[in-house]
């Protein structure tokens, strides 16, 4: 395998395909004609792929038994002929005798890497087939003569050809959004160069974020395609796009964030519900048996419950509001950020799901490095439902374990 480096932190990758063509079949391709005759009077040739990188890379080819004319080693080379997309490229001839070698026009294989393999098979390797001028689409000509200092023969005459697609090397440059739920399912739009605008065998597009694959691949332009994100775990995760032309890498693009759904998410003050909470990671979390009974409403002892290091499901003041602990000391200093009410008694599920109460008929009141469970209602509004791993620790700042998820209290 050769990886040539493009783009920001990606690499493309030359693979070969599998999709075996018999260009006498292919429909799509689009040319204008190379010859006075028809295309159907010259021998087509089965390539092993029918699209692959610009760059260059191996092929076998197959002509049917049943041709008058068959692979004789030595005695037959290849040329590549580009050709235009504005017509059906199975309907365009090759030269009858080879041409000229010119940029982006006409290119001969170096026979040193021809190799006969029956008289019916043979295998070669293709060398930079960039700039088609008018477009990425040549015909694989086979001429009754070998190449010989860079070309063939030119009173050499056709014997076969195939339609064959050079793909650019795709790059990446852009998601958006930027980031999303860990949960996956959300919509991002990727930009970069070389994308197929339809997904067929000859044109495949694939990707994949943190080696999970999208789904809901929808091309767009030659620049952007659309897909629905995996679930993976949380953080940054590397992005690879795979064409025929290649594949790009590229990190540094999108982000999954541990983002939460809750049902229900709306609630009446002074009551109370059980709550369906999904997320990731949660089977990392070990909870206290903390309830409401367990919740001391006064005193130093207010710290033992919603405010032990262990992690909890905190109704926090807004959306968007981190949960801060801070340099919180028991009896001595209060959170930086801290929550309005919790929702107790959780069960983790699985990795995914746990349940706990919201109960809108107590709050926290801060004291002097206390939290007192009072009996009154949080105030309506609405709130961010958030899990964290610790909810405190003496003079330590704990990390906030998931970004929330909206949560309403009403009046009635």
């Amino acid at each position: 395998m050769s990886i040539l480096k493009t783009g920001r932190s990606s690499s493309f990758v030359r693979a070969g395909a599998s999709v075996a063509l018999a260009a006498a079949a292919v429909g799509g391709f689009a040319t204008t004609s190379h010859a006075a005759t028809t295309a159907t009077a010259q021998q087509a040739v089965t390539l092993s792929t029918q699209t692959g990188p610009q760059a260059g890379g191996s092929l076998t080819m197959t002509i049917p038994s049943t041709a008058a004319t068959k692979f004789v080693s030595g005695s037959f080379g290849v040329q590549f002929q580009n050709v235009a997309a504005t017509a059906t490229a199975s309907a365009t001839n090759c030269a009858t005798n080879p041409v000229a070698n010119a940029a982006g026009t006409a290119v001969t294989v170096v026979s040193t890497t021809v190799r006969t393999l029956s008289t019916t098979k043979a295998a070669f390797t293709y060398p930079t087939l960039v700039g088609g001028t008018p477009g990425p689409y040549w015909l694989a000509c086979v001429y009754n003569a070998a190449e010989s200092s860079g070309s063939i023969s030119s009173t050499a005459t056709v014997i076969g050809r195939a339609v064959y697609l050079a793909a650019g090397a795709p790059t990446a440059t852009l998601v958006s959004p930027v980031s999303g739920p860990a949960t996956g399912g959300q919509t991002i739009t990727v930009t970069g160069t070389n994308f197929p605008t339809s997904i067929t065998a000859a044109t495949p597009l694939t990707a994949t974020l943190a080696g999970v694959p999208l789904t809901g691949i929808t091309p767009i332009s030659a620049t952007k395609f659309t897909a629905v994100t995996p679930a993976v775990p949380v953080g940054a995760a590397t992005l690879q796009v795979t064409t025929a032309g290649g594949s790009v890498t590229a990190t540094g693009l999108y982000s999954f964030a541990n983002g939460l759904t809750v049902s229900p998410n709306t609630l009446a003050q002074g009551k109370t519900v059980d709550v369906d909470v999904t997320g990731t990671g949660f089977s990392t979390l070990t909870f206290s048996p903390t309830d409401t009974a367990g919740l001391t409403t006064t005193g130093a002892g207010a710290t033992t419950g919603t405010n032990s290091a262990g992690p909890h499901v905190y109704l926090m003041p807004s959306p968007g509001t981190a949960y801060a602990p801070g340099a919180w000391v028991a009896n001595t200093t209060n959170k930086a950020t801290s929550q309005t009410s919790e929702c107790v008694s959780p069960i983790v599920i699985s990795d995914s799901e746990l349940i706990c109460t919201v109960d809108t008929g107590h709050t926290f009141v801060a004291t002097t490095g206390n939290y007192v469970w009072t009996a009154a209602n949080v105030p309506t509004g609405v709130y961010q439902l958030t899990v964290v791993d610790k909810g405190n620790a003496a003079g330590a700042a704990q990390s906030v374990f998931s970004s929330g998820s909206v949560f309403s209290v009403s009046p009635f």
